[in-house]
């Protein structure tokens, strides 16, 4: 295969991939998934590019290669909680407009999704926020995300200094024991907390399976930024189909442009929106 041949199935696969997960990847990206496909060859987990690229036509989840493929595609940067002034406007937000309403119909239960979780740290970050609004209420937060291997450190609740940097010592005290390598979640949280499989652009919404239906809160953000904007649309719709009315959507600030378009929400500010 000439250097020619091979940048040209390179870059198909590239576009495979961006096509199959419904994203738009920045170059540094598609670098590192060009990297990663370069790495499946030489370990000799494909025998060259072009069979490689047959196996991203096919897209199993299972696959070892392309849930490799889907690892380097993956954002990672992630920590508890992450954009501390827009959680704080959650917050009061889940405590003046939400927990009313709920106790009214005297429901005690917290449903929120983190969309896009990578290893967790949001997801867990929730299930803090709703034990100190009402420690009562029964925690049902799901966290999902593309790669598998991110779900993998998810589940086992660990995490090191960089994650936690921003997190208040009271609740580390309180909610995390040492570990060798970090600290680990009590289970006692963990337990309200699952991890799935599911790429919400493409995958099936609202989900009964997983638990993504009638939620009180979807955060979701980072991560519209790299979804392409073809998919963006049915995206809104999908997401305010597994919102019960009242439920809130919740996007970072640079992708706030985007979501205050989107029909069917209430803009509340700080990236906060409420289906209408």
């Amino acid at each position: 295969m000439t250097l020619g041949e091979g940048e040209f199935l390179l870059a198909r696969l590239i576009a495979e991939v961006q096509t199959r997960l419904g994203l738009r990847l920045q170059p540094a990206v598609k670098g590192l998934v060009a990297d990663a496909a370069k790495g499946l060859v030489q370990s000799g987990e494909s025998p060259s590019l072009a069979a490689l690229y047959q196996r991203v036509q096919t897209f199993d989840p299972n696959d070892a290669a392309v849930r490799a493929l889907v690892a380097a595609a993956s954002v990672k940067e992630t920590s508890f909680y992450r954009a501390p002034l827009q959680l704080q406007a959650l917050e009061k937000h889940l405590v003046e407009s939400v927990l009313p309403v709920l106790r009214r119909r005297g429901e005690r239960q917290w449903r929120f999704w983190s969309a896009g979780c990578s290893t967790g740290e949001e997801g867990y970050t929730l299930a803090l926020m709703a034990r100190k609004i009402d420690p009562r209420f029964r925690l049902q937060v799901v966290g999902t995300d593309m790669n598998e291997r991110s779900l993998e450190l998810a589940r086992t609740g660990c995490y090191g200094a960089r994650s936690l940097r921003a997190i208040p010592a009271e609740l580390l005290a309180q909610h995390f024991t040492p570990t060798e390598k970090g600290y680990q979640i009590h289970e006692e949280l963990r337990a309200g907390v699952t991890f799935h499989r599911h790429n919400f652009v493409q995958d099936p919404l609202p989900n009964v399976e997983l638990g993504l239906m009638n939620l009180d809160l979807i955060v979701c953000r980072n991560v519209l930024i790299y979804v392409d904007p073809a998919h963006l649309y049915g995206l809104w719709k999908r997401f305010r189909a597994t919102l019960r009315p009242g439920g809130s959507l919740l996007v970072s600030a640079t992708e706030y442009a985007i979501a205050a378009a989107a029909e069917g929400f209430q803009d509340l500010g700080n990236g906060l929106l409420v289906r209408s």
